[in-house]
């Protein structure tokens, strides 16, 4: 099904600064779009669910996405917060086995999806471009060590130093190249994603912020100068949304 033309033209906007697919042959790009179909769906809605089959490749065109798993039967731990240009469900899709986190819509939000059957033909017509959409999992499992080795070894303030980087490196799809970046993020989701107090969050947002690093609001966080928040952290830059 063809996007409308209005639509395709903003979907190609966000890619076209998405790493992973602007590496993409052209011609892959191409069949992406040409086989997807743009799927709303209403904050609170459970998108995919662990334990479920992937319906397929998804991209967040709009909107916020909650990335969550269960932690026995009772706690479910938030693992990130999406903002638009996320690539999600290509683990399930890749193994054709379940899920393996929740993805919960956070906000209204619009998602272009790639079907799974679609994907299948895909792969079967060319076998090849499997090693495409490997590699958007794989650059994921990256990040996920290096998340784990930050939160094993760095102090709380590096820590959180270190995911507004992040988070901020995810949000090069839908921003200027350079400039403060907004990030719609509550102190309490942030203290979540890192596994910290609230008030240990708190009080280090309040020293970054007297630092000219941060500016806080309702529900957002503002980084004036993306540069300077990483700067003597002697981490890499890594985009999030790459995988």
């Amino acid at each position: 099904m063809a996007l409308p033309s209005g639509l395709r033209a903003k979907v190609e906007h966000l890619l076209a600064r998405n790493s992973w697919f602007s590496s993409l042959p052209s011609g892959l790009q191409e069949e992406i779009l040409a086989r997807s179909v743009v799927k709303n769906c209403a904050r609170g809605k459970v998108i995919n669910t662990e334990g479920s089959k992937s319906p397929g490749l998804m991209l967040l065109l709009e909107g916020q996405v909650a990335v969550t798993h269960w932690v026995g039967n009772e706690e479910e731990i938030l693992i990130h917060v999406g903002e638009p240009g996320l690539w999600f469900g290509e683990v399930a899709l890749l193994t054709d086995g379940e899920a393996i986190v929740n993805f919960v819509a956070k906000s209204d939000v619009r998602i272009l999806l790639l079907p799974a059957f679609e994907f299948e033909r895909m792969v079967a017509r060319d076998p090849k471009s499997y090693r495409h959409f490997a590699r958007l999992a794989l650059e994921r499992y990256v990040l996920l060590y290096r998340l784990i080795a930050e939160d094993r070894s760095l102090a709380p303030e590096l820590r959180v130093r270190a995911r507004l980087s992040d988070m901020v490196d995810a949000r090069i799809v839908d921003r200027p190249e350079e400039g403060a970046v907004e990030l719609t993020l509550s102190q309490a989701d942030l203290a979540a994603l890192l596994g910290l107090s609230r008030q240990t969050v708190n009080e280090v947002l309040q020293r970054l912020a007297r630092q000219g690093l941060v500016e806080l609001g309702f529900r957002k966080i503002v980084v004036p100068r993306p540069d300077e928040l990483r700067s003597d952290l002697q981490l890499p830059p890594h985009e999030l949304n790459a995988g």
